[in-house]
Parts: C-alpha cells; structure tokens; sequence
C-alpha cells in the first residue's frame, strides 16, 4: 500500500520552514561553551606542546630509545611559555567537542606559527576534560551538521 501527498501553495510553504526551522534548531543546538575547566585542560595540552612534552615528542624519545640511539642530554629548562587563548568557540555536544582555539604565546605568534587550532575536547565520566589531540577546519563545521555523538562512540573509548 502507497499513500502519496502532493503539497503546494501554502501547505508546501509551511512544511519547508518546519523543516528548515527543525534543521537550524539542530545547527544551533550543537554550538556549545567552553566552561573554565575545559579552558584549562587546552591551556594546560598547548603548553607541553610548545614546550615539547607533548605525545608526539614522548614516542619519538620513545622509538629512539628502542632503536638504541644515544640520546643527548636534555637541555636545561626554559621558561613556561604563556599561553593566552584569545578566543574559543566549540561545535558539538555538551561532552563531546571539536574546538577552535586562537592563541598568543608570550604575547606574540606561537614558535609553531599557528595561531588558530582545531582539537578535540572530551568530558571524561569523572567530569575531567582531556584534549585528544588535533583537529582540522572541515570536523569543527561539520559537526554543526551532524548529530551530537553519543556517549557510546565517544572518541578514544
């Protein structure tokens, strides 16, 4: 059995806004805020990024000391850069989001010359935020368009 409606006029006019107000409500559901303690968590990534402790590094120490290389001695400490976040906007659902950070260090450019970052935000179950790493422009607008992960495909899980 088929049951086929046409619409026009008026009737085609209202169901395109319902739709079109259905999908800018789904759009504008997934913008979301960044609270301090997320704040804190990307500060905290980008600082051992700009100090070379971050992942990247730790496993290339880590091969170069597998593969039996001599490591050289580590330089002494540098200053903690200061990083700054000067804006923040996140795309996504309240525990899951891709984040567009633009950043100063030292009140200047970063020395990675990239001021605007994507990442990766996650609200872990204890309420913890961890930074799972990079992202690109095309994931931060595209999860305006797709719906919010569940808590079941969250990444890294």
């Amino acid at each position: 059995m088929e049951y086929r409606r046409q619409l026009s006029g008026w009737q085609a006019a209202v169901v395109g806004a319902a739709i079109l107000g259905f999908i800018t409500y789904q759009c504008v559901s997934r913008i979301q805020s960044v609270d301090p303690a997320g704040r804190d968590a990307i500060r905290g990534w980008l600082v051992r990024q700009y100090e070379g402790k971050g992942i990247r590094q730790e496993v290339q120490a880590y091969l170069r000391h597998k593969a039996g290389e001599v490591i050289e001695p580590a330089p002494p400490p540098a200053p903690a850069p200061d990083v700054r976040i000067v804006s923040l906007t996140a795309h996504g659902s309240r525990d899951i989001m891709v984040v567009q950070v633009r950043v100063s260090v030292n009140d200047g450019a970063p020395p990675d010359g990239r001021p605007l970052r994507y990442l990766y935000l996650d609200r872990q179950s204890d309420g913890r935020w961890v930074v799972f790493g990079e992202s690109d422009a095309l994931h931060y607008y595209w999860m305006l368009l797709l719906p919010a992960f569940s808590r079941s495909v969250s990444i890294g899980r």
